[in-house]
């Protein structure tokens, strides 16, 4: 089984010999690629519907791993019980969910804990979130797929609250990596916040504190290249 770049970048963050959970499992690809790689020993699948979980399943059964593998119908993590595994994977899910699934599990308030994400959309309201939720970016990367290019950053709880600057909130940690995904990440905010503030000054809006973010991303992009 070969994952996509988005994947393998997200598999990359896992630690050697946790157990996972992987919440959003779709086809289950990737918790099959981590337990026959050996890198875990096992972990659960888990997904809100049953027709992808029915799918999870069979890839499971299909690479032998059902005895490793556990499948878990679970809305987030509510189903899943506190103390069963240790690397929490969201990946390909929007930010905002991810972070409405964080907020209600308290369990993940535990030092023992790695976030493994990888949000689709709003990710400056989850590092918002996260950032004054005591939780603190330990690694974090970007990775070209196709025409697309994804961030995705782990996260352990250390209990004090951090205040993200606007920068710091739109590309994270990713400007300190200097590597061609990762410019390609900061180079797709700088055209979506140049777009919002094109949009504000047509309109007559107070653009003044889309423009400042403007400049300092366009610094951040010089700084980088």
């Amino acid at each position: 089984m070969t994952l996509s770049p988005r994947l393998a970048a997200v598999a990359g963050l896992v630690r050697q010999g946790s157990r996972f959970c992987d919440v959003g499992t779709d086809h289950g690809c990737l918790p099959v690629w981590l337990v026959s790689q050996g890198i875990c020993s096992g972990g659960i699948a888990a997904d809100l519907r049953a027709g992808p979980l029915s799918r999870a399943a069979e890839t499971v059964k299909r690479a032998g791993l059902s005895e490793k593998i556990t499948l878990c119908l679970s809305d987030g993590l509510d189903q899943i019980p506190s103390g069963s595994a240790e690397d929490i994977i969201m990946a390909g899910m929007g930010g905002m969910t991810m972070l409405r699934i964080i907020e209600r599990t308290a369990w993940l308030c535990d030092r023992s804990i790695r976030l493994i994400l990888q949000p689709q959309s709003c990710q400056p309201e989850l590092r918002r979130y996260l950032a004054d939720a005591g939780f603190a970016v330990e690694t974090e990367r970007a990775v070209r797929e196709g025409r697309h290019c994804y961030d995705l950053f782990s996260l352990s709880y250390t209990g004090r609250r951090q205040t993200l600057t606007p920068v710091e909130a739109v590309v994270g940690r990713l400007p300190q990596n200097r590597d061609e995904d990762s410019v390609c990440y900061v180079k797709m905010q700088l055209r979506r916040v140049k777009r919002q503030y094109d949009g504000l000054f047509r309109s007559g809006r107070d653009a003044a504190e889309t423009k400042e973010l403007l400049l300092a991303l366009e610094h951040c992009l010089e700084e980088m290249t």
